[in-house]
């Protein structure tokens, strides 16, 4: 009876060995599984941030800034670089978005000599677009939700929220370029900017004051960061106000448009950076 009863405990405890082996192993996995999606969300951020470059200096150029050439030739070899690296990432492998992303680029300089400015800014936004919602299905795919994550409970309005008003900025900052090159604003492209323009102003704040009460306990750097975005913003939706709208005669040149608007972007893509570093600091420390 008594060596039936230890053999019964022997395995129990073997039992429990084994369960908290797998358990331990399971985590491991998850965090590694994390850490490449951190790192992958990161890689796809910079593309997203050269392909909306490309879209801004292309209206500008397509509307008659010929000086823009040579900054839209550098960019293309930027993202060519960045596209090759992705492409090594095993995460992507037949990935229908990814391929859909790597043709539609290849289409898009292919017909580039031919297109119309409006053509231009409809199929960026489309590759954009596509790109983003690649970010959020690796987000959720590698379990940087803040079910998963509970440090960085506003981790979703990262890669939602805060990529899509930093969006809005970049559409704003594409046609306000091709505004500036062309010398005024048509009715059409006043009502898409107003449009963004609204937009732009009333996520902005919203999505910038969640951030702050997220991290309350930890808001040094972020409330600096989340300030710097508000003030650039402001500084943009003034200009758009005063020089592109309220003018006939547009006198602000395409590229001092695409610099501030370009100061707004850099400020969203800054509280990005910042919180995904920390979001990877917490991984590691775990």
């Amino acid at each position: 009876m008594n060596s039936l009863l230890i053999a019964l405990g022997f395995a129990v405890c073997l039992a429990l060995i084994a369960l908290m082996a797998i358990r331990l192993c399971c985590a491991r996995r998850k965090k590694s599984e994390q850490l490449q999606g951190v790192e992958l969300l990161q890689s796809l951020q910079k593309l997203v941030v050269l392909t909306q470059k490309h879209r801004g200096l292309s209206s500008g150029y397509l509307k008659g800034d010929k000086a823009l050439l040579a900054s839209i030739n550098q960019l293309r070899s930027d993202i060519n670089t960045a596209r090759q690296a992705l492409t090594q990432a095993v995460q992507l492998n037949y990935n229908e978005r990814w391929t859909l992303f790597l043709n539609d680029w290849n289409a898009l300089l292919a017909d580039y000599s031919q297109l119309t400015s409006p053509d231009s800014f409809r199929r960026h936004c489309c590759l954009i677009s596509n790109l983003l919602n690649l970010i959020e299905d690796q987000a959720i795919g590698h379990q940087l939700v803040r079910e998963a994550i509970v440090e960085h409970p506003e981790i979703n309005v990262l890669y939602r929220e805060l990529l899509l008003v930093s969006e809005y900025v970049g559409q704003s900052r594409a046609l306000g370029t091709g505004v500036a090159a062309a010398k005024r604003c048509s009715s059409v492209e006043k009502i898409r900017m107003q449009f963004l323009l609204t937009q732009i102003e009333s996520i902005a704040g919203d999505v910038l004051n969640r951030l702050a009460r997220g991290y309350q306990h930890r808001s040094g750097p972020l409330r600096s960061l989340t300030s710097t975005a508000e003030s650039k913003c402001q500084q943009l939706t003034d200009s758009i106000k005063r020089e592109l709208l309220s003018e006939d005669k547009v006198t602000l040149e395409a590229i001092e448009y695409y610099n501030l608007a370009t100061e707004s972007i850099d400020a969203f893509v800054a509280i990005f950076d910042h919180q995904m570093l920390g979001v990877e600091q917490s991984l590691r420390q775990h």
